[in-house]
């Protein structure tokens, strides 16, 4: 073992004394193959030679090469062996390297699809890469690639100006070239190329060999065909848009787009608007000029109205709309701005605001007298029985009468006078009924309802609807048990109608043969479904279970009927 060993391996002559080489240099890594090789050459008693990977004291890793043989004594008996190590980790490197930079270049080329071609100036030999004829769709055994080929798939207009491009290197005005061309495919169609060339090689002072590159650039060439065509439509339609739009810069000028309605908005040309900033042009309130800063600024305003005095001083209401554009620094650049003219509409609307107002108060006043005007009839009702008049009829009327009453009385006291609140309506018409009827019972109520409000027109039919099925629920659907449940539905289905379903825990009864036995609450029940739908179910399953669905509708037929008959 020589210094050399010591100073690679970091292993002293005492602590290698005695082992095999193996046991303490190699590692994990080394390959067990390798090992099992130089395990059987050893065996055979020849030399050999071999690369390994090998570890320091360290546990550095190392590759080399060992030339490797044995020594005999004069007898032709093996004395040990004789080896030669030759550290070849920084040859192994820079190999590896240099095939990993030529695999990179070759992965590149190809991967870039760039077209590789040289031209003997002299002799007209040519060279191409697989690329430059596959872009093309041809492969190499189609066709003899020469510069005679090449002029035979070239465009003539492309033809023409790359001869003027030879003619001019030739004569020593310029050493390259770049030229857009255009080259037939094997399949006849022609592809836009990017053709660039440079003069590489001389003789004697002359140009000698011409190396280039071809790019197939069909697509960029198309998308920038279809760029200005849809930039030229993009100008038609802001030009003709009914809204005015135009832009402006990071410092609030008008540089951009001001169309033909910008023009009549503001009563200023292009010519006259553009260069000045936007501000300049109109007349605003200190609170629109807020407006007006924060679109300097590149803030986003969306549909915010402001008042302005346009060029001849008069008065429109805007609708205005911005988009800002920022650079890749987040750095205003542009702010896109869309205005509207809502004059004519901000004048309907304030009609319409002052009329509506007071319709809604006229509203009001209808749901509080019709309120009033049913509460004095039930007031009349109640008299009659206290007088000794009971009737069933009459009781019932009572409640057919407060139900409608209970819906003036929702709308007479909310923002909306045609929608009634479903669940609040129902859970106090539920306890004014079972406060009524007072029979004593523990009856639980279980409100499934998924949407929030319904239109009056339909409202009073389900409301009255669920009162006679509630009343006759309660009244003989539990015979003499203590407790009982109530269940209704009313929701919207996957096809946008309305779902309406109620049952009871009682047992139940026949719906058609009451019907046939001509019973009014029956009957009522019947003249309400069939003003909502023609399709409905009536069954016992764990009680009386009746649903049916209809349609939504703004204006509804209850006003038709005539629910207090009899």
């Amino acid at each position: 073992m020589n210094k050399a060993f010591t100073e690679r391996t970091g292993y002293s002559l005492d602590e290698i004394k005695g082992t095999k080489p193996g046991d303490i240099l190699q590692g994990h890594e080394t390959d067990p193959n390798t090992v099992q090789k130089v395990s059987l050459l050893l065996k055979k008693k020849k030399p050999f030679s071999v690369t390994i990977l090998n570890y320091t004291k360290a546990g550095e890793k190392y590759w080399i090469k060992m030339d490797i043989a044995p020594v005999f004594d004069g007898k032709g008996k093996l004395k040990n062996y004789f080896s030669i190590q030759e550290d070849i980790t920084q040859k192994r490197r820079l190999k590896n390297e240099l095939k990993d930079i030529k695999k990179f270049y070759d992965l590149a080329v190809e991967g870039a699809e760039v077209g590789l071609w040289e031209l003997n100036l002299d002799s007209n030999e040519t060279f191409f890469n697989p690329v430059y004829y596959q872009m093309l769709g041809y492969e190499k055994k189609d066709v003899t690639f020469s510069k005679d080929f090449h002029n035979e798939i070239i465009h003539p207009i492309s033809h023409e100006l790359i001869e003027d491009h030879m003619q001019k290197i030739i004569n020593g005005d310029t050493n390259s070239f770049e030229e857009i061309i255009k080259m037939r495919t094997k399949c006849g169609e022609y592809r836009w190329i990017l053709d660039r060339a440079k003069v590489v090689e001389y003789q004697n002072g002359n140009p000698y060999k011409l190396a280039g590159t071809h790019i197939d650039i069909t697509d960029q060439v198309e998308a920038q065909k279809k760029s200005a065509d849809l930039n030229k439509r993009l100008d038609l339609l802001i030009e003709a848009s009914p809204v005015g739009i135009f832009q402006t810069d990071a410092q609030g000028m008008i540089v951009e787009s001001w169309n033909k309605e910008a023009e009549r908005i503001f009563g200023y040309s292009k010519k006259e608007a553009l260069k000045k900033g936007f501000y300049d042009l109109v007349n605003v309130s200190k609170r629109d000029l807020i407006l007006i800063n924060k679109i300097k600024s590149g803030k986003i305003l969306q549909q915010e109205s402001i008042s302005i005095l346009d060029k001849n001083n008069n008065q429109r209401m805007l609708e205005v709309s911005t988009g800002p554009i920022f650079d890749q620094q987040k750095k205003l650049q542009r702010t896109l701005v869309l205005v509207t003219d809502i004059t004519d509409l901000h004048e309907q609307h304030q009609l319409l605001k002052k009329s509506n107002e007071e319709k809604t108060i006229l509203l009001q006043e209808i749901h509080h007298r019709v309120k009033n005007n049913l509460a004095i009839i039930s007031g009349l009702l109640e008299l009659q029985l206290m007088n000794g008049e009971e009737n069933s009829t009459l009781r019932k009327s009572i409640y057919r009468i407060k139900a409608i009453a209970d819906v003036h009385e929702q709308l007479y006291n909310s923002e909306n006078l045609s929608e009634i609140k479903l669940l609040d309506y129902y859970q106090n018409l539920l306890d004014s009924l079972t406060a009524n009827l007072g029979t004593g019972k523990s009856l639980t109520y279980n409100l499934n309802f998924d949407i929030e409000f319904l239109n009056i027109n339909q409202a009073i039919p389900l409301a009255l609807l669920t009162t006679e099925l509630v009343t006759n629920s309660i009244k003989y659907a539990f015979g003499s048990t203590k407790s009982g449940a109530i269940n209704l539905e009313i929701s919207r289905t996957t096809k946008g109608l309305l779902y309406f379903k109620y049952s009871d825990t009682g047992v139940g009864f026949n719906f058609e043969d009451k019907l046939d036995s001509g019973s009014f609450g029956v009957i009522l029940i019947m003249t309400i479904i069939n003003q909502l739908t023609d399709d409905y179910k009536a069954y016992n399953n764990g009680g009386f279970n009746l649903e049916f669905t209809f349609q939504e509708n703004d204006r509804g037929a209850h006003s038709n009927l005539n629910y207090l008959h009899n």
